[in-house]
């Protein structure tokens, strides 16, 4: 259900990568081989009443007295480690997070655990980390505060905890580094952040009560009988044929193929493009055979439609969205929809 991937992206989905083991490698690479993203992090905790000083190295995965493995390590120019880094998407706390990972960093100088995750998962995360450290004889929690996509508290006289968005840290990163001139570092943040992206896109998120109640259920049931009624409709006009034409059930919708306009198509629900192009759960769209014999012919047809704003063409996909009216009655709802097919029938049907 994704598109446009980052070569980062698509290759940690091909060859089946752990997203934050490869999240956490390039995070590392990145910091480790730019000053300026290294600077931005510092000012990041700066802006926060935190100054680390100077971060000299990051190391990934250094193991501790307690066999804790952070997923970054970050020391100043003494040796000193200031800032440990965890990397998550949508794994789980594992028993030493983030309490060893704290206790890890002294309290003697100005010092931090940050953990990235994505936005959409702070709302569980956050009371999760606070619980732990709540529950310790040794820690201290006191409340922050919220900034936009950071949240953070205080873990004693000199350390913090915070929690930030990929989209947050990546950009502040992209940023400096991109005005210093790195051009390298700057498509390499580019690239994590595109990971970050379709882990955001694909993630399974946590449900709520609400979700599994019966208004789901009752929104695809009507659905699928807008999407037979409109059907029916179509081809009652004498606009649309479906003759021995399948309808077709597929993992991500339904469709019934037709000749609609003269030309070899098909009217549906579509999941994905409703997830990735516009907020409707109704396509039309062209088959193969007849785009590949009739694709200038279609597009000069159908030119209205890609001139306006938004587009009701969407190009990389050769399909038409069919819009839906909100706060109205089921049966202003399908004359619209039928309305939308009549068009673009009258459309193909035009001469050039």
């Amino acid at each position: 259900m994704t598109k446009n991937l980052t070569l980062l992206a698509q290759l940690s989905n091909t060859f089946n990568q752990h997203p934050e083991l490869v999240a956490t490698e390039a995070l590392g690479h990145i910091l480790a081989g730019s000053e300026p993203a290294r600077e931005a992090l510092r000012a990041f905790l700066q802006a926060y009443m935190l100054d680390i000083g100077k971060i000299a190295t990051v190391e990934t995965e250094k193991i501790g007295d307690e066999l804790e493995r952070p997923d970054l390590a970050c020391s100043d120019q003494a040796g000193n480690e200031r800032l440990l880094i965890e990397a998550k998407f949508w794994a789980g706390l594992t028993g030493n997070q983030p309490v060893t990972y704290l206790r890890r960093l002294r309290d003697t100088r100005a010092s931090a655990l940050l953990v990235v995750a994505p936005f959409l998962r702070f709302e569980e995360l956050w009371p999760e980390l606070k619980r732990r450290v709540s529950e310790t004889d040794d820690i201290e929690w006191t409340d922050g505060g919220e900034d936009g996509e950071v949240r953070w508290a205080s873990t004693g006289k000199h350390r913090l905890l915070m929690l930030a968005s990929w989209r947050h840290v990546l950009d502040r990163l992209a940023t400096r580094a991109s005005a210093a001139g790195e051009m390298q570092s700057t498509n390499d943040i580019q690239q994590l952040k595109g990971l970050a992206d379709l882990q955001d896109s694909e993630a399974f998120l946590p449900l709520r009560a609400e979700q599994l109640g019966p208004e789901f259920p009752r929104l695809h049931g009507h659905l699928l009988r807008l999407f037979y009624d409109a059907t029916d409709r179509i081809v009652e006009t004498g606009l649309a044929v479906t003759r021995d034409m399948k309808k077709v059930r597929f993992d991500s919708g339904r469709i019934q193929y037709m000749e609609l306009g003269g030309f070899n198509s098909w009217f549906g629900t579509d999941y994905d493009y409703w997830f990735n192009y516009r907020q409707t759960p109704l396509w039309f769209g062209f088959q193969q055979g007849a785009w590949s014999e009739h694709e200038e012919t279609i597009l000069s047809k159908i030119a209205s439609l890609r001139l306006r704003e938004p587009p009701k063409f969407i190009e990389a996909k050769r399909v038409i969205p069919i819009t839906l009216l909100t706060g109205v009655e089921y049966n202003a709802v399908l004359d619209d929809v039928v309305s939308q097919l009549k068009e673009i029938a009258e459309l193909l049907q035009s001469p050039q």
